[in-house]
């Protein structure tokens, strides 16, 4: 593969979490292009492990923020542990409100079809396969049902917000009004593009390793 990432965060690599008594302070960036993901507000996520190796339980926290990427378009493989009684938006921009743009909601039994808000087009795949449902609750249950170590890949995300926000500064999770993610960051990488080839094989070695099906 040759993925040229943005940003890379694996919590199983040697060295990767930044802890202090309360939790998890940062995740390390393995890309080179230092872009660590830091604790957000007053909360802190605890270490944890999937499939024996080295996790970030983020179990309601306001979520984990890094910056700009510097690209317009941009796609992300994360590696998640999901809690089925959560609801969550997998990426926000900043600030945490209903006009900044927000990327993958799913909500039990919402059948709203906004899905994501101001972020271009972005398409989503679960464990390899392309997520063909409409509503927040076509993705929660399709997250269910390919869980509980799920892959997700979303690309061609809009990183600058028509509406004038931007993703200056990203959050993984973290939103507002109950809408935070419930269960364990694994890893997960930020690129500009794949190509099929290399989107296929990242996927296929992401589920091998922490045991996603």
């Amino acid at each position: 593969m040759d993925l040229s990432p943005l940003a890379w965060w694996d919590c199983s690599a040697d060295g990767a979490l930044t802890t202090t008594v309360d939790g998890v302070t940062a995740i390390a960036d393995q890309s080179g292009n230092s872009r660590p993901l830091a604790r957000h507000a007053s909360s802190y996520p605890q270490e944890t492990t999937v499939n024996g190796l080295a996790a970030v339980d983020v179990n309601n926290t306001d979520g984990l923020t890094f910056d700009a990427l510097g690209v317009d378009l941009c796609g992300f493989v994360f590696v998640v542990d999901i809690d089925p009684a959560s609801q969550y938006i997998m990426l926000r921009g900043d600030p945490p409100s209903t006009a900044a743009p927000w990327v993958f909601a799913a909500n039990d039994g919402q059948g709203s079809s906004v899905i994501h808000n101001d972020a271009g087009s972005p398409t989503f795949r679960l464990n390899g396969s392309a997520f063909a449902g409409s509503t927040r609750d076509d993705l929660y249950d399709a997250m269910v049902a390919a869980g509980p170590v799920v892959v997700v890949t979303i690309e061609s995300i809009a990183s600058t917000a028509a509406n004038g926000w931007s993703f200056t500064t990203w959050s993984l999770f973290g939103y507002t009004g109950g809408w935070q993610f419930d269960g364990d960051l694994c890893e997960c990488v930020a690129v500009a593009s794949l190509t099929t080839d290399d989107r296929t094989a990242l996927e296929s070695h992401l589920m091998t390793k922490w045991g996603a099906s």
